[in-house]
């Protein structure tokens, strides 16, 4: 299964989100990300995959957070969070796919990314004097990683390098049974020689 996309994963949490919080006022990010890795039914692999200097599904929900927090469809502090009554009405709205373009349409969404490109103008120095991307080159990075994750190139080269470990298992196997058949043949031999030898001694002693 394909790695879950950045628009998939905007969709999916703005709707946790809204479930969540009709029992609690608040959601938080540790649930959003256990949830969400169910709901996409990733394996223990998939969950643990690193990504610049973190784990890749984490650095996702947590941008697909800030993002829609940027849009104001979803508020609240960092870690904790709630659907807005914005975000309530896309989601009444039954919009096949959330992603850049339709956060767009929400005027906090272009204020929260002058933001992000101003912070990045502003400590340009100190991104490049600590080894660390600045948030809109992390946030390129990390579509990449999961575009390149998915494409055809990938999943082809995996599906042919899981054909050659299976070749390289069974010629193994193959050598290993003719060695076996082989060292059986020799045990036969010298178990016939060893018999046939003590018939003639016995033979000798009658």
């Amino acid at each position: 299964m394909p790695f879950p996309t950045f628009e998939q994963v905007l969709k999916e949490l703005l709707v946790f989100t809204r479930e969540a919080t009709k029992k609690s006022s608040a959601y938080n990010t540790e649930r959003a990300i256990r949830n969400l890795a169910t709901h996409f039914n990733l394996s223990e692999e998939e969950k643990e995959a690193e990504y610049e200097g973190g784990k890749l599904f984490r650095s996702l929900v947590t941008h697909a957070r800030d993002h829609l927090k940027g849009a104001g469809l979803l508020e609240g502090a960092s870690k904790s969070f709630d659907i807005t009554s914005e975000g309530r009405l896309l989601i009444r709205k039954k919009t096949a796919v959330i992603d850049e373009k339709v956060l767009a349409q929400y005027g906090d969404y272009k204020l929260f990314l002058k933001e992000i490109a101003n912070d990045s103008k502003i400590n340009a120095q100190w991104y490049k004097d600590n080894g660390i991307l600045t948030p809109n080159k992390m946030f390129a990075a990390l579509k990449k990683a999961i575009s390149d994750s998915n494409s055809v190139d990938s999943i082809s080269e995996f599906d042919e390098l899981e054909v050659l470990m299976k070749a390289k298992l069974m010629l193994q196997k193959k050598k290993i049974e003719r060695e076996m058949n082989r060292l059986y043949e020799e045990h036969i031999s010298e178990l016939k020689e060893s018999l046939l030898e003590k018939v003639k001694q016995i033979s000798r002693i009658w």
